[in-house]
């Protein structure tokens, strides 16, 4: 008794693999296992690595996700989904991301750490001529204070000032 699959890949063509590059990648390594990690290290897909090398797409799943856990980083880009694309950054180094559709793109686990910054945490953007920063909730009242500050006049408490207009407007009333 034989299983059909009920899913077929009628009409769909597999994405080209660019042979020349992965075999220079992988001359000089003797294992599977080795291939599959530099091979994941260079950005190409868990199928494409299955395609190419000719073995199932869970061995390389599994080599991979292993790799992931005894080094504690990952060893490849998350694949995006819905227009988001995501980056992993060295520490300190400048972070290059590209940006998905509806301009969505996602910080790595590491460099939102660094910034101090939660999923779901809010972060404020500021942009000018060419250059796009994103600032921490903290971040961005630091700089908002570092304004204040040069408008005001030295030995002047805006605290104090406040309290006393608060004290006329309640003497009035």
């Amino acid at each position: 008794m034989s299983y059909k699959s009920p899913i077929s890949n009628k009409g769909v063509r597999p994405m080209p693999i660019a042979q020349p590059e992965m075999e220079q990648l992988v001359a000089d390594l003797s294992t599977t296992s080795e291939k599959i990690r530099t091979l994941g290290k260079a950005g190409y897909s868990r199928s494409q690595i299955a395609d190419f090398l000719g073995i199932r797409y869970q061995h390389v799943r599994n080599v991979l996700v292993d790799a992931e856990r005894t080094s504690g980083t990952r060893t490849r880009q998350a694949k995006p989904r819905l227009g988001v694309t995501s980056a992993t950054q060295q520490s300190g180094s400048p972070l290059k991301i590209s940006i998905g559709a509806g301009g969505q793109f996602a910080l790595s686990e590491e460099t939102m750490r660094s910034a101090g910054l939660r999923e779901g945490d809010t972060v404020f953007v500021h942009a000018t001529e060419g250059e796009v920063q994103l600032l921490s909730p903290r971040t961005a009242m630091q700089q908002a204070q570092a304004m204040v500050r040069k408008l005001i006049p030295e030995g002047v408490s805006l605290v104090d000032e406040l309290i006393e207009q608060r004290r006329r407007e309640a003497g009035r009333g």
